[in-house]
């Protein structure tokens, strides 16, 4: 075998020991993967930011953001989603500190900081406007989540009916009534309080509460 030849192994080698060492870093660190949309482009009517990591996390997230611009947030298995009171200011530069960042397999991350001046543009691409017609839709339903889930569970008056929730896997409301009647009951008080069923998904437990 001569040199050339030899040479050109060692460093197919040495590549594929890159490539392999490179794959197992990406997948035994813990980190973030995406950031959605950007910091350095968010708009100030952008109702959240999904962060993405790449391993499930512990519902133990501490956040603080400067100028009161965050609302609250959610975790949903491996994403981070951060609510602002929109509009941001344009004129306002925001700090925003993540901490005690721990995955259910317990592998933590150092505390995240991002700083940021939202921007505001009149000339939204027509991408863009889906997508943030798609955030705000995503938002409101959030909040009507959020509003619903204060007020249950509920047992009604008369026992005939309960409603409660579960929200392990998305939000899934659970009527435990005994008969369609019953069913229809709890239907009509969800109703009757600014909520639509159809919004929900909705599991029926036929029994007495």
């Amino acid at each position: 075998m001569n040199k050339r030849l030899k040479l050109i192994l060692i460093i197919l080698t040495l590549l594929i020991l890159l490539l392999v060492g490179y794959l197992l870093y990406r997948n035994t660190t813990f980190r973030i993967v995406s950031v959605s949309p950007s910091f350095q482009n968010l708009n100030s009517v952008t109702p959240y930011v999904d962060i993405t990591f790449n391993k499930d996390l512990k519902n133990n997230i501490h956040i603080e953001m400067t100028n009161q611009g965050l609302q609250s947030y959610k975790i949903k298995n491996n994403q981070l989603f951060l609510y602002f009171h929109i509009p941001l200011s344009t004129s306002t530069n925001y700090q925003l500190e993540i901490s005690n960042i721990e995955s259910v397999s317990n592998k933590t991350i150092k505390d995240v900081f991002y700083k940021f001046k939202p921007i505001f543009s009149l000339n939204i691409s027509s991408n863009s406007s889906k997508y943030l017609q798609k955030q705000q839709i995503q938002y409101n339903q959030q909040q009507s989540f959020n509003h619903l889930m204060q007020m249950l569970p509920f047992i009604s008056p008369n026992g005939l009916f309960e409603i409660n929730y579960t929200n392990t896997n998305g939000f899934v409301l659970i009527i435990t009534a005994n008969g369609t009647e019953n069913q229809k009951l709890a239907l009509n008080w969800l109703s009757a309080d600014g909520y639509n069923p159809k919004d929900y998904k909705i599991q029926y437990i036929n029994a007495q509460p």
